[in-house]
């Protein structure tokens, strides 16, 4: 049997799991995916590929986590299975600590993760943290008699808990310290992350998930208009800048240039700049003139259109040339 994606699934599978690429995997078939899950970032690339390989030689080791029919943890193993046609095993979680603990827990030592992967992580999981924090405040106001959390004994045994689940919301600690704390941050890192997460486009955002920028990078261009973002993040992946603080400085070819008043230190530096593109231009139109006729030459000797080409390369060299003269003369040395 062969599901509409074209991948192969056994037919003793119940669960149909979906095939959307890992950014716009929000359900799996029948299973929803707890927010939790959706903290670290799927696999793709080859760091996915050695996974399906490793299924297809060994079969999956590790079971999908379920917790109330959603995946909690395993939605890239439960891929995996997909690609490898091999059908998954799922257990239920068994309900220890909090399911923020059990993820957070499970998946920072399987995955390697740098400190700015791990800040995004922590800002992400800020508003779970008050969400727990805010369900344990009302369990216990509104529990019968009013009476506190206790680790008393529970019809003859003791209420289970983890080490990560008890340090999760210690009293009176900050979300920011939390958060830091767990995933092995600074509380800065973590604060500067969420600014990241309020201001900026989604696309920089993933670029920090996937590891190609820093949380303090990110931070430097916040406050620009997204596209602007986006721009800065595109000459970076182009190799043209090494951060998008530098890339954020590239002129705009399409954006004409300001017209406010400059001082005399910029306009002396402007033309100097001018002076040093002019000099460039006019080597590149020298090149292009000498190249157009030695192509000509080879092809049989020049016509009216290479002709035409050299001259018009010529008058464009003269006005550089002009350009140049009339700007030396108004700078002085």
């Amino acid at each position: 049997m062969t599901a509409s994606t074209g991948f192969p699934v056994p037919v003793t599978i119940t669960p149909i799991v979906s095939l959307a690429p890992p950014a716009e995997l929000k359900t799996v078939g029948p299973l929803g995916v707890h927010p939790a899950a959706t903290l670290f970032p799927m696999m793709h690339g080859p760091e996915l590929g050695l996974l399906v390989e490793d299924i297809e030689a060994h079969g999956l080791r590790e079971p999908v986590v379920l917790f109330e029919g959603q995946v909690l943890d395993g939605r890239n193993r439960l891929r995996a299975c997909e690609l490898a046609g091999i059908e998954p095993r799922f257990e239920e979680w068994d309900a220890v600590g909090s399911p923020l603990a059990f993820v957070l827990s499970r998946n920072l030592h399987r995955r390697h993760l740098n400190e700015s992967q791990r800040s995004i992580i922590g800002a992400r999981a800020k508003g779970m943290f008050e969400d727990e924090a805010a369900e344990r405040k009302a369990s216990t106001q509104f529990a019968e008699g009013n009476a506190g959390p206790t680790t008393e004994v529970r019809d003859d045994k003791k209420h289970r808990e983890t080490t990560v689940g008890a340090n999760l919301h210690p009293p009176c600690a900050k979300v920011n310290a939390q958060a830091a704390a767990l995933l092995n941050v600074s509380a800065r890192s973590i604060a500067t992350a969420s600014k990241v997460l309020e201001s900026g486009d989604e696309q920089v955002i993933d670029a920090i998930s996937e590891g190609t920028i820093s949380v303090s990078d990110a931070a430097t261009v916040i406050d620009l208009p997204k596209p602007k973002q986006r721009q800065a993040l595109e000459e970076v992946r182009r190799g043209r800048a090494r951060t998008l603080k530098q890339a954020a400085k590239i002129e705009d070819p399409e954006e004409p240039p300001s017209a406010s008043s400059r001082e005399v230190g910029e306009q002396l530096f402007s033309r100097k700049r001018l002076r040093i593109e002019c000099k460039r231009f006019a080597l590149d139109l020298e090149k292009l003139r000498r190249r157009v006729d030695a192509v000509a030459t080879a092809c049989g000797g020049p016509n009216d259109y290479t002709q035409r080409a050299c001259d018009c390369l010529s008058v464009a060299l003269r006005a550089i040339q002009e350009c140049l003269m009339n700007c030396n003369r108004r700078t002085g040395p």
